[in-house]
């Protein structure tokens, strides 16, 4: 027992030691991304201490810079470009801006609904989202969605409405800018958390597009499911893979994404009312999967196809 005694000290250091270590700087960071006020002025000068600088001595040149160094820079929802950089006297990281970098970002071409997942699954969730490309995604709920996911603290910021809008300063943005800094292009999307679908929808049909799709599983042909407000059996649309609905839609417009939740959309209530705004059900087979799962694969297929 006085042993033990004797190793707790330690033990207490190193747990506070970890606990105290910033997970931003453990992200490897594929273009360094300043606000539009540190990017006016020709010249910048990150501090010792400032992150981005820190990640560029201890990862990117692991200690020296070497010679004639460049980095990748951009502004968030601006201009991406390489610039001169190299270390002071005093350690702190030196930046030759070049010009342009204030030009707007190019938006990506997919929006995206989205039933809100648990809340340490949705911050998994939005810096793949921006890595991939969204341009506006609303948060949603759902028949089988929690209500308590509404109440996450990082989401506080966010208006209960279904107007997309830069995300606030905090963990939300943070998340968002995580996913920027890992795919180098700074289109960060805009949210909104809706408080329903039907909202959600009623939003994205203001947009003109080129494809809308709903996420969801096959259930084969003249599947049917109970109607809640009709009491009878009701016959489920089928959906369809993705190659089978991009025939005839134009590429090079834009498309909306819409992901249920776990268990899916509620059969055939939410599905029919997706499909009386214009959705087409796609799918990637009969297995029902995870929302993260679902939403990226769909995503990036999506993003494939309107690129190419």
């Amino acid at each position: 027992m006085r042993r033990l005694l004797m190793l707790l000290p330690a033990a207490l250091s190193l747990v506070a030691k970890r606990a105290a270590r910033r997970p931003l700087t453990r992200r490897y960071l594929n273009r360094l991304f300043l606000t539009a006020e540190e990017a006016k002025a020709p010249q910048l000068t990150l501090d010792v201490d400032d992150r981005r600088a820190e990640h560029v001595k201890k990862i990117i040149w692991r200690g020296a810079p070497p010679p004639n160094a460049t980095l990748r820079v951009g502004v968030l929802d601006g201009g991406a470009a390489d610039c001169a950089a190299s270390l002071d006297g005093q350690g702190r990281l030196m930046l030759e801006l070049p010009d342009g970098l204030a030009t707007p970002a190019t938006r990506p071409r997919l929006d995206v609904i989205l039933a809100l997942p648990a809340p340490l699954r949705l911050k998994r969730i939005l810096p793949m989202l921006t890595s991939l490309g969204v341009d506006n995604l609303w948060l949603c709920g759902a028949q089988r969605t929690e209500r308590s996911y509404f109440g996450a603290k990082f989401l506080e910021g966010l208006k209960r409405d279904s107007v997309p809008r830069a995300a606030p300063a905090g963990k939300l943005r943070d998340l968002l800018v995580e996913g920027a800094e890992q795919s180098g292009d700074g289109a960060l999307p805009k949210v909104a958390l809706a408080g329903s679908l039907r909202p959600a929808l009623r939003a994205a049909a203001e947009n003109d597009y080129a494809l809308r799709l709903a996420a969801h599983p096959d259930r084969g042909e003249g599947f049917e499911a109970l109607d809640d407000a009709t009491g009878a059996m009701t016959e489920v649309p089928r959906a369809r893979r993705l190659r089978d609905l991009v025939e005839g839609a134009d590429a090079g417009g834009k498309a909306v994404l819409a992901v249920g939740p776990d268990r899916g959309w509620e059969e055939p209530a939410e599905l029919l009312a997706l499909r009386r705004h214009g959705f087409d059900l796609v799918t990637l087979g009969p297995r029902t999967l995870r929302t993260d799962v679902a939403l990226v694969s769909m995503v990036a297929l999506v993003q494939d196809w309107l690129e190419s």
